[in-house]
C-alpha cells in the first residue's frame, strides 16, 4: 500500500512539473507606461496567460514598432503605427483590439484660455513617430488649426520628463497627456484645454499585435495569448483591486486619489 501511495504521488509529480515545463515562452513588448497598456497588465497580473499555457516576458521597449517587432513575438502598440512598421517591411498586425478612442487631455501652460492661442506654441511629445507625435498633430488639425504650421513640436521624452518640462514652461507650453497623469499637470497649476476623450473621435487605438509570420508559425500559441487578454478584459471590468495593483505596479502610482479617473474607460 505504501509502495502504491509513492507511485501515485510521482505520478501526480511528473503531470505537474509536465505541465509547468509544458508553457509556452513568449515576449510581449509595450512602448509605454500608460493606461492605454493597461490590458496587458492586468492579464499579467491576474496570472491569466500562465492559466492559458503562456509563459511570458512582459518587456518595456523604447522603439520603433517596425523594430520592435523584430525583437519579440507580439506587442501592444496603438494601431496608427502599424503602416509605418509595414513601410519598413514588418508584416505586423493586429489580432485583438482594445481601444478605439483617445483618452488624451490637451494640457496647457495657464495663459493659453483658447484653441486660438495655440498658435505659435509649442506642444511635448515623447518621440517623433510615436503615438503622443500622431495624436498631437491629428488634435491640431481636429481644433481648425494647421498642424503643420500653426504649432510646433518638441521631443522631450517619457511622461515624467514631459510633465517636468510643461511645469517649467522653459521648453514647451502643452501637450496631450492621458490620466492619470494629467491631473498632476493640473495640480501644478496648468488646465485641461481638451478632452479628447470626450471629443469622440474614432481611433484605432491600442491593441494586440504579432506578425503574420508568427500566426502561421504558431497559431495555437496566438489563439491562447488573444484568450487570455479577453479574459483580462472581464477581469478588469469586475475586479477593480487587481487592475489599479497591476496599474499601480507599472505606472508607480500610489495615491488612491489619482484613480478618480475610471480605469476601464
Amino acid at each position: 500500500m505504501h509502495r502504491r501511495s509513492s507511485l501515485i504521488i510521482l505520478l501526480v509529480g511528473l503531470v505537474w512539473v509536465g505541465n509547468l515545463t509544458a508553457a509556452d515562452k513568449l515576449r510581449i513588448g509595450y512602448s509605454g507606461a500608460t493606461v492605454s497598456n493597461a490590458m496587458l497588465w492586468v492579464t499579467d497580473e491576474g496570472k491569466l496567460f500562465q492559466k492559458n499555457g503562456i509563459d511570458p516576458q512582459i518587456l518595456y521597449l523604447q522603439t520603433t514598432l517596425g523594430r520592435t517587432a523584430r525583437e519579440i513575438d507580439m506587442c501592444v502598440y496603438s494601431g496608427s503605427l502599424l503602416s509605418a512598421a509595414r513601410l519598413q517591411g514588418v508584416d505586423v498586425v493586429m489580432v485583438a483590439s482594445f481601444l478605439n478612442k483617445p483618452l488624451y487631455r490637451l494640457v496647457v501652460r495657464p495663459g493659453i484660455r483658447t484653441v486660438a492661442d495655440l498658435k505659435g506654441k509649442r506642444l511635448g511629445i515623447t518621440r517623433f513617430g510615436t503615438v503622443t507625435d500622431s495624436m498631437s498633430r491629428l488634435l491640431v488639425n481636429k481644433l481648425g488649426l494647421d498642424a503643420e504650421k500653426d504649432v510646433s513640436y518638441i521631443q522631450v521624452g517619457d511622461v515624467p520628463v514631459l510633465l517636468a518640462s510643461l511645469s517649467t514652461g522653459r521648453i514647451i507650453d502643452g501637450a496631450i497627456i492621458q490620466p492619470p497623469y494629467y491631473s498632476k499637470a493640473v495640480a501644478s497649476g496648468m488646465r485641461v484645454l481638451v478632452n479628447m476623450q470626450e471629443m469622440d473621435i474614432p481611433v484605432q487605438k491600442t491593441g494586440l499585435n504579432t506578425t503574420q509570420k508568427f500566426i502561421a508559425k504558431s497559431p495555437d500559441v496566438v489563439r491562447r495569448v488573444v484568450k487570455s487578454v479577453i479574459e483580462g478584459i472581464h477581469l478588469m471590468r469586475t475586479n477593480s483591486s487587481v487592475a489599479k495593483r497591476a496599474l499601480s505596479r507599472r505606472m508607480q502610482i500610489k495615491e488612491e486619489k489619482n484613480w478618480k479617473t475610471p480605469i476601464n474607460c
